[in-house]
């Protein structure tokens, strides 16, 4: 790893490992004065997450955190019709991210994971909800059920949690990698002018049937390549990867700058 991150080629450093390794790499990153930016979650706690980010602190590099669901089309559409007051005060935000469960392995092995759907599947949710009600606004109450009802891993595999928080307002999660059907995407945000309701995955407007003749790639975590079909037509754009790639690397041009305008100004 550390070879691969120190080569003099190496600008930005992506990290897309396995839970137990991102402390390695960002350390390795700061050892070496490399950019990096690292995908959701963070860290398998918060100690760890703390120690990283502590770390990029003083080594002074750009760091950036790979959360594409806030960077959806939809999302970044109703996020700005909440900023502007569309919906009032916001009272109530709901996230739900499930699906019939991860594509690797070592997602079962607790060591190397650090939990089940929660911290996989819940950073995304929790980041979600809490943009609508506001990042400045602090979470005092938190409440949850979480079991293990069908994957062979020591954590949960399902999960419901509500957020209170200091201003009154409620956030709701719902994760599971026990569902059925896909991967089921959905948002709703209730305020005292108005409510928005976001389906961002499972049905998309583009419905297909197949008999399974020449089948291929339908979208990300379909269980299916015949009968009814839900394509997307662009998936990495539905996703938010493009938008957040951008803004990352964006953020990291600006810095670049501001560090260059600072040392012409001494």
């Amino acid at each position: 790893m550390e070879e691969a991150i120190n080569r003099p080629e190496v600008e930005v450093v992506c990290i897309s490992l396995p839970n137990n390794l991102h402390e390695e790499a960002v350390n390795l990153c700061c050892k070496h004065k490399k950019a990096v930016m690292t995908t959701k979650p963070l860290a398998r706690n918060a100690e760890e997450a703390k120690r990283m980010l502590l770390a990029v602190e003083k080594a002074g590099i750009f760091n950036g955190y790979l959360e594409d669901l806030v960077y959806t089309p939809k999302f970044i559409k109703a996020h700005e019709s909440v900023k502007n007051g569309a919906l009032g005060r916001i009272l109530w935000a709901k996230s739900r991210e499930t699906h019939p469960g991860p594509h690797s392995d070592w997602f079962w092995d607790i060591e190397q994971a650090g939990g089940g759907c929660m911290l996989d599947l819940g950073c995304h949710c929790v980041e979600i909800t809490r943009s609508y009600i506001g990042k400045d606004i602090k979470p005092i109450e938190v409440m949850c059920w979480a079991d293990t009802q069908v994957k062979p891993i020591d954590a949960e595999d399902h999960a419901i949690g509500l957020i209170k928080y200091e201003n009154g307002a409620i956030a709701q999660f719902e994760v599971s990698w026990t569902f059925r059907g896909g991967l089921d995407l959905r948002d709703e945000v209730m305020g005292t002018e108005g409510t928005i309701w976001i389906n961002s995955f499972l049905r998309t407007g583009f419905e297909m049937f197949t008999t399974g003749k020449a089948a291929n790639y339908v979208a990300e975590k379909a269980e299916s390549d015949k009968g009814w079909l839900f394509p997307v037509g662009d998936e990495l754009n539905e996703l938010g990867y493009n938008h957040m790639f951008m803004d990352m690397f964006n953020s990291m041009e600006k810095e670049l700058n501001q560090k260059k305008l600072s040392m012409m100004v001494m």
